[in-house]
Order: structure tokens, then sequence, then C-alpha cells
């Protein structure tokens, strides 16, 4: 089942446009060498598919393609577009060096420049204003008082309804909307379609869809992944086992985990061992080499895994519909 369409926030959307590829198609690919069957032996394909992604020989990987429109506040734009591994091509921009910006991203946003931008803003719901989180310096934390929280909501409100009178002022004035559009806020809607490989979807969503990313940038990860995960079940599953799920450890980690290992196999001789010790065991295995309490955590969230799901859709999103 491939959803197509997801509504998000209060404006915005994930659409599928156009995509290219089946599961055998990596396999397809990477056989060309040897010029072996595909399809015939399904066990046998899985197999290798696994072995390429485990292994990292994921070149094979981009031949799949996904095109998606999607519309959303600028702010959530500027934070997928730290992912730059799509092809780009964005006529209102300038780069030093188009041709190296291009090999990473290929896309086309609508222009505020040559067009006057839709009267479409991001309000977020009462229950989105939170306080400053102290663990994440980026994140949020617990959510404000009420009143505070309706306080907010409607500064945010007002404010843009004065930005937006000043845009459309600027705009009778005759000004040129290159010009005219400067004051307009980071909630402003925009609308984009952008194409990638499914390896570089997958490097996005294996950034995008942790827990500690923006929500609202979290829920168009989510909708494009429902969507690459319909399109090409048994790539997912192997990128979802290896990666979403897996842990990739240093060389310091695992000396610090085959250190605690080699400690428990003592701490089960002792006979006045505590509920606790475990944990003490492993806090002296990795003090041992030089880790500070943050790198203790760090290492114990990779062991650990993610607590919930990441394919969990957030109240920001909503199917519209399926084929």
């Amino acid at each position: 089942m491939t959803h197509k369409e997801f509504k998000l926030l209060d404006h915005g959307y994930v659409k599928l446009v156009d995509h290219m590829g089946s599961d055998l198609a990596p396999l397809e690919a990477a056989r060309m060498s040897t010029d072996s069957a595909t399809g015939v032996d399904e066990d046998k394909d899985d197999r290798l598919r696994t072995r390429l992604w485990g292994d990292k020989h994921t070149s094979p990987f981009e031949m799949n393609e996904v095109v998606f429109e999607i519309q959303c506040p600028m702010f959530v734009l500027r934070q997928l577009d730290r992912h730059r591994t799509a092809t780009i091509d964005n006529s209102s921009a300038y780069f030093e060096n188009y041709d190296e910006f291009r090999k990473y991203t290929n896309r086309n946003e609508f222009s505020g420049r040559y067009s006057k931008m839709p009267d479409l803003y991001y309000i977020p719901p009462v229950e989105r204003i939170r306080a400053k989180s102290k663990a994440n310096k980026q994140g949020s934390a617990e959510p404000l008082e009420l009143e505070a929280q309706q306080m907010v909501c409607n500064v945010i409100e007002t404010t843009t309804a004065v930005i937006r009178q000043a845009y459309e002022t600027i705009v009778e004035e005759g000004v040129a909307t290159e010009i005219a559009r400067l004051p307009l806020p980071q909630n402003q809607y925009t609308k984009i379609r952008i194409k990638a490989s499914l390896l570089h979807w997958l490097k996005f969503f294996d950034l995008r869809l942790r827990g500690d990313v923006q929500e609202e940038t979290r829920s168009y990860a989510q909708a494009m992944a429902w969507v690459v995960r319909g399109l090409w079940p048994k790539c997912w599953d192997v990128f979802e086992e290896h990666n979403l799920y897996g842990a990739q450890l240093s060389r310091r980690d695992r000396q610090v985990v085959h250190e605690w290992i080699v400690a428990m196999d003592v701490y089960h001789e002792d006979s006045d061992r505590t509920a606790d010790a475990p944990m003490d065991v492993f806090r002296l295995a990795a003090q041992g080499f030089g880790y500070n309490k943050r790198q203790r955590e760090d290492l114990l969230r990779k062991l650990e895994g993610p607590e919930d799901d990441l394919m969990t859709l957030t109240s920001c999103v909503s199917f519209i519909d399926v084929e």
C-alpha cells in the first residue's frame, strides 16, 4: 500500500509526483558486472540486497528515484535543505559554485521574486508552545502554562498579519516583488518539487526521522518516508535494520562494550552482586577509556536504540489518499 498524499500542519502537504524503479532495480544494477539473473530466486535476491546495504555498496540504490511536491513553511524547508543530497535548480538563488551545488540537489521552488507569495502562514497550535530544552539547546521541552501558550500564539498570529499587510502595501505601491518579499517571516509557506535517488532519500531519513529533529520538520520527513517505504518495502527493510534502528560504534565504543562484557563475566561469578552493579561496571569500563558522563549516556543510547517507533506519525500529519 502506497500513501500518495499527506496533509501537514495547517496548510502544508507532501505529494508523490513520480517515481522510477522497483525493489529489484538495485540488484539488477549490481548484477550487470556478472550478467546474473534477478527476480528468479527471491531468497537470493534478499541476501544480495542485505549484503549490498550492510557492506555499504550503496551506489546501486541510486537507480531508483522519486519526486515529491512539498508545501511547507520557510523554516521547515531551510532545515530540509541542510541535507544536500538531492538535485536542485533554484533560479532565484546565487551560488559561487553552481555546478557543485547542483550535483547534490535537484529541485525547483516557488519564487517570490517572480510571483506574489501566497497568503499562507503557519500558526502553531497552542500545545506546540513549549519551553526551551535544557538538554537539547535547539529543542523544546515541557509545555508552558496555557495562558502563556495562548499569548505566544496570539503574538505570532498578530505579527504575521501586520507583516502580511505591509507586504500587500508595498506590492500595491508598484514595488518589484523581489524587494517586496523582504519583510516576509519564517512561517511563510512556500512550495517546491524535489527529486532524488532512493539512496539519498534514505540518507536523508536517517537524519531527519530522529527524535531530536524539530517536530514540524520531522513530520515532513515521516510523510515522505511512508511513501518511500510503500514504494520499495524490501529496500526499506534493510535500511531500517542497519540504519534507522541500527547503530554505528566507534573504535572506542567497541572497546568499552568489550571491556564491559569481560567485566560482567567476573560480576556474574560474584555472589555479592547487586542490581545496580551492571551500570556501575559499564561506568567503570567507560571511564577507563576516558568517557565523561555525556559520552557514556550517548553510548548507552546507541546500544538501547530509539525509545519510540520513528515511523509513528506525529499529530501534524494525516493521510489524504491511498493507492
